[in-house]
């Protein structure tokens, strides 16, 4: 009886811990964000209000209206600026930071960020600003060819 009570244990334990791996592989998912066919971030946390899948929706829509603006001239909502020039930089946004291109925020980096990343707000911020200005010049490029 205590043997067998002893191995229903150890199965409930093990399936506990597959089902514990199998939640936590779903909860890393990772979404990127892409410009003229290059990574410009990798999300890996929601906010408050969004699932991680809305969260990269929204950033993706914001970094492709950025590219629109200057590669077409458009001037909905940024002033458009030759393509090799895009002014990158963090901003202070309460306890968060914003990542903002030519007047335009790309995204805000949240502690669930920051906790998602292991770093701070402002080091990841940093990171997002760092690559997107890195990767702008060759992203507008290929956007003028039309390899959005």
């Amino acid at each position: 009886m205590k043997r067998s009570l002893a191995v229903g244990l150890c199965i409930v334990m093990l399936l506990a811990l597959i089902a514990g791996v199998a939640m936590a592989q779903s909860a890393n998912k990772i979404y990127a964000v892409y410009i003229g066919g290059y990574q410009i971030m990798r999300l890996r946390a929601g906010t408050k209000e969004l699932t991680l899948p809305e969260r990269r929706q929204i950033v993706q829509q914001r970094a492709t209206n950025l590219m629109k603006c200057v590669v077409n001239g458009e001037k909905a909502k940024v002033k458009a600026v030759p393509s090799e020039t895009c002014t990158v930089k963090c901003v202070r946004n309460g306890n968060d930071w914003d990542v903002v291109a030519n007047g335009m925020r790309i995204v805000t980096v949240t502690s669930l960020d920051a906790k998602a990343n292991n770093t701070t707000t402002y080091k990841q911020a940093k990171l997002w600003a760092d690559t997107l200005r890195k990767t702008f010049p060759k992203a507008a490029a290929n956007c003028a060819e039309g390899k959005w």
